[in-house]
């Protein structure tokens, strides 16, 4: 049975939408006669395996959450190219249950020279305000299991970090809040 014998059902896996729902940690294999077709962007670089996929169509794009730093507090959320890795990793995505294919909707010139390599790390452009408020509340929580620790100010937990945020990334964050 060919595509033309399948039906085909839309499975959203944009991550943290709330209009999609969470990912499925372990997607269900699909039932025979239905071809899946995933929508997916920063979901398809995790490891999640697709049981049955065997096309991944990659737009090449990516959404990221900043802060406008010229308007203390505001955030939004940025539309911009994918990574190189992004995208192999998204690649990734097929082919591992099944024989698969990645089709990217950019030209293989545009893709090696416009992107970047790499994604810089999500520390250096994701707001803190929100970080600062669950190292808090971790801190209360850690206090409570290991008292002998004491409180650890949440910017010292976030000094703690492999990739720490700038000093003053994290005074403007604690001047927001």
């Amino acid at each position: 049975a060919g595509l033309s014998a399948c039906r085909f059902e839309v499975v959203a896996l944009e991550e943290g939408d709330p209009l999609f729902g969470p990912v499925p940690q372990t997607p269900q294999r699909p039932p025979a006669g239905v071809c899946r077709v995933y929508l997916a962007a920063g979901a398809a670089e995790a490891s999640l395996t697709l049981p049955r996929c065997r096309v991944v169509i990659d737009f090449c794009l990516r959404r990221a959450k900043v802060q406008d730093r010229s308007r203390r507090g505001c955030n939004f959320a940025l539309t911009h190219w994918a990574s190189q890795a992004a995208a192999e990793q998204r690649a990734g995505r097929c082919g591992r249950t099944l024989p698969g294919v990645c089709v990217r909707l950019v030209s293989r010139g545009f893709h090696a020279a416009i992107p970047p390599a790499y994604d810089s790390p999500d520390i250096e452009q994701a707001p803190l305000e929100t970080m600062l408020l669950r190292l808090k509340h971790l801190s209360q929580r850690l206090h409570d299991t290991v008292p002998r620790l004491g409180l650890l100010p949440p910017r010292k937990l976030a000094q703690l970090a492999v990739q720490p945020p700038s000093s003053d990334r994290l005074e403007e964050a604690v001047a927001v809040l």
